[in-house]
């Protein structure tokens, strides 16, 4: 008899509550002590382990019960229980089913002698009966005895346990168990997972969880049958074991990019890619990074903003990520988003080679540098493009030119509605844009000045339209004055100066 059974523990803490016995502190299993004074005897049942008790009270009468049986016997056997005091009782004995019982313990049969009684369980029980027997000396209702039985089934036997070999994807699912034992009765079932209690059903569903890891994860099962006092030994299921497979490493990833085609005037703007890959989930890390260099953030998601391009090539900016799980890495996968170079009409650019064409900055810094640009040729154009804008300030602005490291050079210079208008070159005439250009000047250094008031000596834009400053290694005569491959300069758009 185990206290670590269900029944006898509960019955241990019922009768110790109602009974109010109290042990010694230096008491053991074998021979504790109560301050009930009519029950003074405390035994261990033979073979058992410490804690697994049986209670027999010795009463002041004194009085006691025997049976015709071990206090120990096999279900269904019938005890018959007989009180003996060594003095005469005023009163026959009343005998009662111990209200410490657990429910369903047999309640105590008359028999043609009051002294004696009988009790049957046909099921694994721990019982307690209790018998008053009054004498003259002692007040009503005294000379209380306790007496334990306790029927027991034989251990289940000839137990097996079933669960098919399987081998399961990373995801995991269901597994099948199965249990039966041939000698029964089995009150209670216990599955455990690699040691694990996990189950009390005779034959669960076992749902086994995903495998985030990079290794195969193995699951042996094993039950234990009880009838509710003893239990047969732990089998292990057959044939067994269960696999999860290990997570793969992510594969098929893709970017998902916005704009869907990667690409964006020149102007610039916001773009957002998003990675999925097709296996390999759940994922742990993505690692994002911009023209090689690492970038955003640990998410699927990534935003960005991409500059405005002033030259005439496209500017390709290359995002690439790796996606991350438990068991490795995948292959990195990338996306090019594209930020148009800046067109202008080839009407009178057509004419000339090597133009470079560029969106003027409009603020700080407000200048820019030819080199940037691959270098200004010697026989090339230089066309920079603004909008004319409504200034807060004096609503005028500057276009200015310098040397920049090379050779003094002379330049030609326009300012027009068109790009590449050198139109009137030697007659510089100066009109409103539709036959000429709107402005001439040139020289090593120098600049335009505009307004958009009317202002005497300076050509008056208007307020939302596309102007161009057009420049050549020019003097007024036609002749190249670069010597050079490239004879580079810095243009400066100065806006309500």
């Amino acid at each position: 008899m185990r206290m670590g059974s269900p029944m006898l523990r509960a019955f241990g803490a019922a009768l110790s509550l109602a009974v109010g016995l109290m042990a010694s502190p230096a008491a053991t299993a074998a021979q504790l002590t109560y301050d009930d004074p009519y029950c003074s005897r405390f035994f261990t049942v033979p073979g058992s382990t410490g804690g697994d008790v049986i209670l027999q009270c010795v009463p002041a009468l004194p009085c006691s019960i025997t049976t015709d049986t071990s206090y120990i016997v096999p279900s269904g056997t019938q005890v018959t229980m007989t009180v003996s005091c060594a003095n005469p009782v005023t009163q026959a004995p009343a005998w009662s089913l111990g209200i410490r019982s657990p429910q369903g313990c047999p309640a105590p049969a008359a028999t043609a002698s009051p002294n004696k009684v009988t009790v049957t369980s046909t099921t694994s029980r721990v019982c307690w009966y209790e018998v008053i027997a009054t004498d003259s000396a002692l007040p009503p209702n005294q000379g209380l005895t306790r007496y334990g039985i306790v029927w027991t089934d034989p251990a289940p036997s000839g137990c097996t346990a079933s669960v098919p070999a399987t081998s399961l994807p990373s995801t995991g699912g269901p597994v099948s168990l199965t249990g039966a034992c041939t000698t029964g009765p089995v009150t209670s079932w216990s599955w455990t997972r690699n040691s694990t209690v996990f189950s009390s059903a005779q034959n669960p569903t076992d749902n086994l969880p995903a495998n985030t890891t990079s290794s195969s994860i193995s699951y042996t099962y094993a039950l234990t049958a009880c009838n509710g006092i003893s239990c047969a030994a732990p089998v292990t299921a057959t044939p067994g074991p269960v696999t999860v497979a290990a997570a793969p490493v992510p594969s098929g990833c893709t970017i998902t990019p916005t704009p869907s085609n990667a690409s964006l005037p020149s102007t610039g703007g916001n773009i957002s890619m998003t990675v999925a890959c097709t296996a390999g989930g759940p994922f742990t890390a993505f690692n994002w990074r911009k023209n090689t260099t690492t970038f955003g953030t640990n998410t699927a998601t990534q935003n960005d903003t991409l500059q405005s391009n002033p030259n005439a090539t496209p500017v390709q900016t290359t995002y690439d990520v790796q996606v991350c799980n438990s068991a490795g890495c995948a292959t990195r996968v990338s996306q090019v988003f594209t930020v148009a170079g800046v067109t202008v009409s080839a009407t009178m650019c057509s004419q000339y080679n090597n133009v470079i064409q560029v969106d003027l900055p409009t603020g700080s810094p407000d200048q820019l540098v030819t080199q940037t640009y691959g270098g200004f040729m010697s026989d090339g154009v230089f066309v920079g493009r603004f909008t004319a804008a409504a200034s807060s300030a004096t609503a005028n602005g500057q276009l200015n030119w310098a040397e920049y490291g090379d050779p003094p050079t002379y330049r030609l210079v326009t300012l027009s509605t068109q790009p590449c208008d050198f139109r009137g070159e030697g007659v510089w005439s100066v009109g409103d844009g539709t036959n000429y250009p709107l402005r001439w000047s040139g020289g090593q250094t120098g600049g335009i000045e505009y307004t958009i008031t009317p202002e005497a000596g300076n050509p008056m834009l208007q307020i939302g339209q596309v102007y161009y400053i057009n420049i050549r290694n020019r003097d007024f005569y036609g002749i190249n004055t670069c010597g050079l491959t490239s004879c580079n300069m810095i243009v400066q758009h100065v806006v309500a100066h």
